[in-house]
């Protein structure tokens, strides 16, 4: 397959759509994943990786990005639609996961990006839902991008705009507490 910096260089280069299609193709099932994982409803996120999409195609001609800048800017513009859809609609910031457990994110799209979620967890040990129930959001959001997007300490410390430091131990904390609670 070929890589996003390949896809960026022809849109910039051509200005054409096809090149925007591959990105589009490329990425709409990571942004979907974001938003249905922090969002629990299959509507929001798919309106809201719609959304983030349209904001993408609009700007990415003002901008010379190469596969990791990339990466941090669509995840920047995905957190603040998130902030907005949250400012909005008055909801709860944090992930449910009593409501993944009641089959909400039982979404093949979901499941396919972490065979570890599913097989290992399958959102049915009711032990460890609620102790990821017990972690912050920010906790909860940079596991999230670590383990099921896959994303380096680099990468998510841009997103945040926080120390690659300060996200190791993020991720440690949060691996702690949750090893913690299980034992």
């Amino acid at each position: 397959m070929p890589s996003i910096d390949l896809y960026l260089k022809n849109f910039y280069k051509s200005g054409d759509d096809i090149w925007f299609e591959r990105i589009y193709s490329h990425f709409i099932d990571k942004l979907y994943r974001y938003f249905l994982f922090r969002t629990t409803s299959r509507e929001v996120a798919e309106d809201l990786a719609g959304d983030a999409l349209v904001k993408i195609y609009k700007n990415l001609r003002n901008t010379k990005l190469n596969e990791k800048s990339f990466f941090v800017w669509m995840y920047k513009i995905a957190k603040n639609l998130l902030i907005d859809y949250y400012r909005k609609s008055d909801k709860d910031r944090g992930v449910d996961f009593e409501n993944i457990k009641d089959g909400n994110l039982k979404d093949n799209n979901f499941f396919d990006i972490s065979p570890f979620l599913k097989k290992e967890l399958s959102f049915e040990n009711d032990k460890l839902i609620n102790s990821l129930n017990k972690l912050t959001r920010l906790q909860k959001d940079v596991l999230m991008l670590k383990f099921v997007e896959d994303l380096d300490y680099r990468t998510i410390a841009k997103i945040f705009g926080k120390r690659q430091n300060t996200i190791r131990g993020i991720v440690f904390r949060a691996l702690s507490k949750l090893r913690e609670d299980l034992i």
